[in-house]
């Protein structure tokens, strides 16, 4: 497995990268993990651009789900599976956060009164909450989704600085809150790509440039990354079925295709001088 910032990393001076830990993101675990580790790791070695790593781990905020003595034992097994990661393969220092402990903070509480008063006062928030809300209240109930949400933008909010994630974007509720509050987070999300991928693909080219590679190879390398992107942004909205996934795809064509019709009949009408009606 390796890991791969989608738009890059891009520092002037080292920076301190926050790693936000999904307890149930299997793409944050084991050889996945590691291969955050060796991203970093690469970063460090080249232009020593990553000074430290921030790991904050959101067990706690599982209490929602799964409650709160629950979240101890996740926590524990995450820890437990990636100390080798952590302690013999980080080159940089690193400091692991709980979420409750993050919670202690007083830039949290400030955090969590904004995100709970836009959330009352803001109907797009609240509708962007609640859809996403929707999405995960089989864990629970959709309070309890709910509760989730605000807790896990109020958490974001009281960040500073870069933080990374395994995707493409963060969800609709903390893009749309961090933009609300003109936030000073810097997003930096990243892909995990199978070696057999990069294998078929990228490393057989590894010494070339696209100057070099054929015109079919440069497409399916094209191809792939933006399909892959495209998947991190479903999934990051909850879509995680491939058969869901490709349904959207399907649905996006035949959309674009009676608009752009639309489109064309339009611009035929006015050259004719009629009004276009329908």
């Amino acid at each position: 497995m390796r890991a791969k910032f989608i738009k890059g990393l891009r520092a002037s001076d080292p920076i301190t990268l926050k790693l936000v830990v999904s307890m149930e993101n299997k793409r944050q675990t084991g050889e996945d993990f590691l291969a955050f580790v060796e991203l970093v790791n690469k970063h460090n070695k080249k232009r020593n651009m990553i000074k430290k790593v921030e790991i904050i781990l959101s067990c706690y905020l599982q209490r929602h789900y799964v409650g709160e003595q629950k979240t101890v034992e996740i926590r524990e097994t995450w820890e437990k599976n990636n100390e080798i990661s952590l302690k013999e393969n980080l080159q940089v220092p690193f400091e692991i956060i709980p979420w409750n402990e993050l919670c202690k903070f007083e830039k949290y509480s400030d955090s969590k009164k904004k995100v709970d008063n836009l959330y009352t006062e803001d109907t797009a928030f609240q509708t962007i909450v609640n859809n996403l809300a929707k999405q995960h209240s089989h864990k629970a109930d959709h309070q309890s989704a709910v509760n989730y949400l605000l807790e896990e933008c109020a958490g974001l909010l009281s960040m500073d600085g870069d933080v990374a994630y395994p995707s493409t974007s963060l969800n609709g509720a903390v893009s749309y809150m961090l933009e609300k509050f003109k936030s000073s987070l810097i997003f930096h999300g990243y892909m995990l790509i199978q070696p057999q991928v990069l294998n078929s693909v990228f490393f057989k080219h590894k010494n070339q440039n696209k100057e070099t590679m054929l015109p079919e190879e440069v497409n399916i390398a094209n191809l792939l990354q933006v399909c892959l992107e495209l998947s991190e942004l479903m999934s990051n909205a909850g879509i995680n079925n491939l058969e869901k996934q490709a349904n959207y795809f399907k649905d996006f064509i035949e959309l674009t295709r009676k608009y752009a019709n639309t489109d064309i009949h339009q611009k035929t009408k006015e050259r004719e001088g009629y009004e276009f009606t329908g």
